[in-house]
């Protein structure tokens, strides 16, 4: 029951989200009137290849898919030849979401999903397809730039550092965790060197984020190609430029994130002590590894929360680089998931403490 309450609540939100202005179905748009003059001859909806639309038949009523055409397109079509698009009503946002969600879940081929939704599996792969493209083209802006997020404001980026100062970290100003995941892929018919991992000894893409003490994935670059060391990808990502202008104060003081071995310790980004046979460890050193590796702990199950929820991202033989937009289902999946720990926490949110944005507010 809490689960389908959080589907129907992230339905809701995407539906309201979307909700165009009642102009666009008003008959004085110039434009309106173009589709009209290109479409009134047709008895029925538009219809072409499958790449543009289909007609959907639900309980005898005939129900357009203007896949094809724009939001602004797609509605005026729609009053002027005087059908019921599916895609323009409400109840499209929910069960599409449902449709995505269910896909994403859970290794499952779309014959199976038939029955559960009472769909052609052509149409089922439209539809979920569609709503990738489209939360990804509405939301992603939430993963490319820590600026996107306004209530990340430096009231609250000091609140994050005295949490964590409370959970036991050692540095005063960390505010956030930075980290690589790499994710395995089906081996690609070219340019297998490119995407291989000889840590891993696998196919892979390998991903940034940051991680925030409330649980929310701040930021997200990537993919990359498996060979890519951790410390290359944090100099192709930008994300230190992003760091001098977000986390350095008016008086001179700044904030960083902490990470693994696999960075440099620098000035926003920090790491614990290497261990090596010339110049071995220090029991205070070793102490202070543990303590900061006890926090770093956490912040990996938030990581791998996005993988919890959709199991389908962590299954290789389905994740083909040449046929699908890998980038934008790990985005999707990232967003879901941030817009899951908002409406019910996570492990990261519960050890810190510390309460993420409101799901409006995160969306914003």
């Amino acid at each position: 029951m809490q689960t389908m309450k959080v589907i129907i609540l992230l339905g809701a939100v995407v539906a309201m989200a979307h909700a165009a202005p009642e102009s666009l179905h008003g008959g004085n748009s110039q434009y309106g009137k173009a589709v009209s003059n290109s479409i009134s001859s047709a008895d029925q909806p538009p219809t072409s290849s499958a790449q543009n639309a289909f007609l959907n038949i639900v309980s005898g009523d005939s129900l357009a898919w203007c896949g094809g055409y724009t939001a602004p397109e797609c509605s005026n079509a729609c009053y002027w030849l005087g059908y019921r698009c599916y895609r323009c009503t409400s109840s499209f946002w929910l069960e599409g979401l449902l449709i995505l969600l269910r896909r994403l879940c859970y290794p499952n081929r779309l014959h199976d999903l038939e029955i559960t939704f009472n769909r052609d599996y052509s149409l089922l792969s439209r539809i979920s397809n569609w709503m990738t493209e489209y939360i990804h083209g509405q939301f992603s802006h939430l993963l490319r730039s820590l600026n996107s997020h306004e209530w990340l404001t430096p009231m609250k980026l000091q609140e994050f550092a005295d949490t964590l100062v409370n959970s036991g970290c050692a540095y005063p100003n960390v505010v956030g965790f930075i980290d690589g995941t790499a994710r395995p892929i089906c081996r690609p018919s070219i340019n297998q060197r490119q995407v291989y991992s000889g840590y891993y000894k696998t196919h892979t893409l390998k991903y940034q984020s940051i991680m925030l003490p409330n649980g929310i994935i701040g930021r997200l670059d990537g993919p990359f190609n498996g060979r890519r060391h951790d410390s290359a990808i944090l100099g192709l990502s930008g994300l230190i430029e992003e760091l001098e202008r977000k986390f350095v104060q008016n008086d001179g003081s700044w904030y960083t994130l902490y990470g693994d071995p696999g960075y440099a310790n620098q000035k926003f980004i920090k790491i614990g002590y290497k261990n090596n046979s010339r110049n071995p460890l220090t029991i205070q050193q070793k102490n202070f590894n543990r303590d900061m590796s006890a926090l770093r702990v956490h912040v990996e199950y938030g990581f791998g929360k996005v993988i919890q929820l959709f199991v389908f991202l962590d299954y290789k033989k389905n994740q083909k680089l040449l046929l699908q937009c890998l980038r934008k289902q790990y985005d999707v999946a990232v967003i879901l998931s941030n817009c899951h720990t908002c409406l019910r926490g996570s492990q990261v949110t519960k050890y810190f403490g510390c309460a993420p944005p409101e799901l409006e507010e995160y969306l914003h």
